[in-house]
């Protein structure tokens, strides 16, 4: 049998020096942290940047060690249509119904 885990979830975490709270955690205050980016490795004509809403942050901690994972759930937009940069500023727009 493999080791245990316990698993635990947050509203929000710190990582990275970078403040997120889940979606609806989030909904009624002044500033909104739930939106995540996952930057494209390569830049080839086929990969680009994902963007997405945090929905949910989950622990995972390995019983008898300390090994532990964090995991953020998240709703994807479509980053073909859904997007637009604005070569100016660097701006970009995500379209939410995409």
């Amino acid at each position: 049998m493999g080791p245990s885990t316990s698993v635990k979830c947050y509203n929000g975490y710190y990582v990275n020096g970078f403040k997120f709270h889940t979606q609806s955690y989030g909904r009624f205050k002044k500033t909104m942290n739930s939106g995540v980016c996952v930057k494209g490795s390569c830049y080839d004509d086929n990969e680009r940047d994902y963007y997405g809403m945090l929905k949910e942050v989950v622990r995972l901690k390995y019983l008898g060690s300390k090994c532990k994972l964090f995991m953020f759930k998240c709703n994807w937009y479509d980053t073909k249509r859904g997007i637009r940069r604005h070569r100016s500023n660097g701006l970009v727009e995500i379209k939410h119904t995409s």
